[in-house]
């Protein structure tokens, strides 16, 4: 599923595309657009929060019918990245707030919660960076686009003040 995202221009898209890569042919299947142009954006499979219209960040979520939803992230957010850790919380981490300054803040949403609450801080202030699992009590998180793009940490979530393990830097900026 194609969700949003920019144009070559840089313009917000609010089309959603189902895309069957089996099919031979390019035409996609549309469905329901999304209620505002949005990329950048962080999703649980759930909703999809934050990101930008083009214009400026957002707060606002949508459920998975790319309906609006009650559920909103405290800030504006785009640019940050996002995990399911222990199949059930959600953690976003980083991007650019309110005042488009790239934040170490995170957040939480823990399952049955309607809004979400602050966490542990990042070690750095990240954007456009990728969160991976590495298990059910640890995560990798690598690459900081305004950063030195070389940084890679070990998280371990089995406490609810997540620390962080600074690893050898990566090869390559990412």
């Amino acid at each position: 599923m194609a969700i949003g995202g920019y144009d070559e221009e840089r313009n917000a898209l609010s089309s959603v595309e189902i895309v069957d890569p089996l099919n031979k042919t390019t035409s996609c299947q549309a469905v329901n657009d999304l209620p505002q142009p949005r990329y950048g954006y962080i999703t649980n499979g759930k909703y999809i929060c934050g990101g930008s219209d083009g214009a400026s960040g957002l707060k606002s979520c949508i459920d998975n019918q790319f309906k609006p939803s009650p559920l909103t992230l405290p800030y504006k957010l785009d640019g940050a990245a996002s995990i399911v850790i222990n199949d059930e919380t959600w953690w976003i981490t980083g991007g650019w707030n309110d005042d488009y300054e790239l934040t170490p803040k995170t957040l939480v949403l823990n399952p049955g919660e309607e809004s979400f609450v602050g966490s542990t801080n990042l070690p750095e202030a990240m954007d456009e960076h990728c969160i991976a699992s590495i298990n059910r009590t640890h995560l990798f998180i690598a690459g900081n686009f305004r950063g030195d793009r070389k940084s890679a940490y070990i998280v371990d979530v089995s406490t609810p003040s997540f620390k962080f393990s600074t690893r050898k830097n990566l090869n390559k900026r990412r």
